[in-house]
């Protein structure tokens, strides 16, 4: 899997407080992101990877995969439910 920027899964964290993190810490952050999300079932984790980690549009991501854009909302919205409970405890 291909990421737009090493810092992209963890981006949220270094928001919330950069000062206080190390590199360890922010390298295992990453690998934490990483195993959850190619741990989701490819159904869900391929529009989120495309929208989260690539920056597509719904629309783009629509037209890449067939998908009503409809579609493409409820199954990112589904993903980071996904993701939320496999994290959860982990943060």
């Amino acid at each position: 899997m291909k990421f737009r920027s090493a810092c992209t899964a963890v981006a949220v964290v270094c928001l919330l407080s950069p000062a206080r993190l190390s590199a360890d810490v922010i390298i295992d952050w990453n690998n934490v992101m990483l195993d959850a999300i190619s741990q989701l079932p490819p159904l869900y984790r391929e529009p989120f990877v495309l929208k989260h980690l690539q920056d597509w549009s719904y629309a783009q991501i629509g037209d890449a995969l067939g998908l009503p854009i409809d579609t493409v909302e409820t199954r990112l919205v589904r993903a980071r439910r996904l993701l939320r409970e496999q994290l959860a405890g982990k943060v």
